[in-house]
């Protein structure tokens, strides 16, 4: 893998935006020959978008709009918008390091979406979530496990690179704007009978993240609605 897009959606990341691109690019850039970063702003109230910019990198493209959509949809925005053969979305806090792309490129080549899980035997959880959020956390697993995505342990992880023909017809296909998009695009891959591969990565729980209790509710309710939508595959 010589070349790749890197999505990051974004929302009020003013705290970390700049340290985590930096990082991002000097990885890439190191590693990878051709790349590009695009950074999708979800409707951000602060200045992410304005940092962003400052950093005035060639490898950075920026996509902004006003409103608050969802990261499904920030996500979406991005993939569509990627113009290299592979393309890769992860959190802009970097929960999971940019370096965990090692454990999943030697299998792109023989599945079309490798994801990264937490729930593997051989996963690393360096920072765990409260104990609330890890026990929601598990039981909503479990239940996508059980209802929509048989055979993916976490569907939920934020670190995800696809062959980028593929996501974009995936994407294409999306319609949950919020947190469940995750698990409608894993949802529509296996209704397609694309070839996922589960790979066990370093994860960290942070302390910012923008995942609220009501959005557990929101995502079941996605969950539902999905159950019930008809796709034309």
């Amino acid at each position: 893998m010589n070349e790749i897009s890197v999505v990051v959606p974004v929302y009020n990341e003013s705290s970390v935006i700049k340290a985590s691109l930096l990082n991002i690019s000097a990885y890439f850039g190191k590693k990878i020959g051709k790349y590009e970063i695009i950074v999708v702003d979800d409707g951000s109230s602060d200045n992410t978008v304005e940092i962003a910019n400052s950093l005035n990198l060639n490898s950075i493209k920026v996509i902004s709009y006003s409103r608050n959509r969802g990261k499904g949809y920030a996500v979406k925005e991005g993939v569509l918008a990627a113009k290299y053969n592979y393309v890769l979305f992860m959190d802009a806090d970097l929960a999971t390091p940019p370096e965990e792309i090692e454990k999943m490129a030697p299998y792109i080549d023989d599945f079309d979406i490798v994801i990264a899980s937490r729930m593997l035997p051989t996963s690393k959880i360096k920072q765990h979530q409260p104990v609330l959020r890890r026990l929601l956390g598990v039981i909503g697993k479990k239940i996508i496990s059980l209802t929509l995505t048989r055979g993916i342990k976490d569907t939920q992880c934020g670190f995800k690179l696809f062959k980028t023909d593929i996501a974009k017809k995936l994407f294409s296909m999306q319609k949950t704007e919020r947190w469940g998009f995750d698990f409608e695009i894993l949802f529509i891959a296996q209704k397609l009978k694309y070839k996922i591969k589960e790979v066990p990565v370093v994860w960290y729980a942070m302390e910012d993240s923008k995942l609220r209790f009501l959005d557990y509710i929101s995502t079941l309710y996605d969950l539902i609605r999905l159950r019930l939508r008809r796709y034309k595959f």
